[in-house]
């Protein structure tokens, strides 16, 4: 009787400290499946899509990317007429709570980064060599492997798609982005990409580009 007493007494423990373990664990509520509707975008492995101009989330900064969301959910990102990809992004970016951001931060954070898979018909046009010289004003904010400064709040380049870099400065000098009187971190990128053409652009990207071959 007293070994069966003491067999339950151990189950008893057992069964205690697994439930410890596993409240323990951060991710142990969080399941990726709850958020399909961003891989159906963004990729299986948070790759993006070039085809859909959809970019590259795995392995990003969390802060990064709760910026990011924040923007759009403050309609710094997704309010202009000429920011389509950001209008169908931000009301996404809408429906997740506080909880559901840092969940999905979080688990993107962690994942490997990928190098973003390129279009089809994707064919850049950019030098890197001239890139690299208009690179260097980026330095002090991106990194000098463009691998971002979360001090300065400045997210990493390397892995992130060449179109979607591309379109985004456009946006920054256009005044898609950058342009809400709240965003100053959209305004500080704003002011860098002002004097930049298409080419240098094209050019600046490519150099980034090199950094992740």
């Amino acid at each position: 009787m007293k070994a069966l007493y003491r067999l339950r007494f151990l189950g008893v423990v057992f069964l205690l400290l697994a439930a410890s373990a596993q409240s323990a664990e951060p991710q142990a509520l969080f399941d990726p499946a709850d958020y399909e509707y961003c891989l159906v975008c963004h990729g299986g492995l948070g790759q993006g899509n070039p085809a859909i101009q959809a970019p590259v989330l795995a392995g990003m900064e969390g802060w990064s990317l709760r910026n990011q969301l924040q923007a759009f959910r403050e309609g710094w990102r997704g309010k202009h007429p000429l920011d389509l990809v950001g209008m169908e992004m931000r009301p996404v970016a809408l429906a997740l709570d506080e909880e559901e951001i840092a969940d999905v931060t979080s688990y993107l954070e962690q994942l490997a980064p990928q190098v973003a898979p390129q279009a089809a018909t994707d064919s850049s046009t950019g030098d890197p060599v001239l890139g690299r010289s208009i690179y260097v004003a980026c330095i002090a904010c991106h990194g000098e492997a463009a691998e971002g400064k979360e001090a300065l709040q400045a997210p990493a380049l390397a892995y992130q798609d060449e179109r979607y870099l591309e379109r985004q400065l456009r946006h920054f000098r256009d005044g898609v982005r950058g342009s809400h009187p709240d965003d100053a971190r959209g305004a500080t990128m704003a002011a860098s990409a002002a004097g930049l053409d298409d080419a240098a652009i094209a050019n600046v990207v490519s150099y980034i580009r090199t950094l992740t071959r």
